[in-house]
């Protein structure tokens, strides 16, 4: 068992040097962490496009960050008739791409926001007014505010 974690241990400082070389300090460290919240962002992407499917209104809009133009300009009541009311619903996604994982810049601007980070998606929509489906590509910010990943 002592050997097998030596050698974890040894792979992954030979893993984290070759990173290193390979792309430079910051590009390695924003890999590095990428790779550590990783998990979370596509769990935190999954929690909202299931929402979206289920029809879980609710659920979506706690799903939003609490600092987004979107949130701080609407209320969940507000949102609940936008969206019965809309007539485009989300059947399926597949998570393609999670890249561009950044610190806030911006701390003057948006105080509460920790990270940011792009989410590339294929979603199926359903427009029900025409009764036809059409698969489409977005890349979504998502945005962690203490300690939490949401839709930005």
């Amino acid at each position: 068992m002592y050997k097998n974690n030596k050698l974890i241990t040894y792979l992954t400082f030979i893993s984290l040097i070759l990173l290193f070389g390979i792309e430079g300090c910051s590009s390695a460290r924003s890999t590095i962490e990428l790779l550590s919240e990783r998990h979370e962002i596509k769990r935190a992407v999954q929690k909202y496009f299931d929402a979206e499917i289920r029809g879980d209104f609710r659920s979506v809009y706690k799903c939003l960050a609490p600092s987004s133009s979107y949130r701080s300009t609407h209320t969940y009541k507000d949102y609940l008739m936008e969206a019965e009311s809309s007539p485009v619903r989300v059947i399926s996604y597949s998570i393609t791409k999670i890249h561009d994982l950044r610190a806030n810049q911006y701390q003057d601007k948006y105080p509460g926001i920790e990270k940011f980070v792009q989410v590339e998606v294929d979603v199926t929509l359903f427009y029900d007014d025409i009764k036809r489906r059409s698969m489409v590509n977005y890349d979504f910010t998502f945005i962690k505010e203490d300690g939490t990943w949401y839709k930005g």
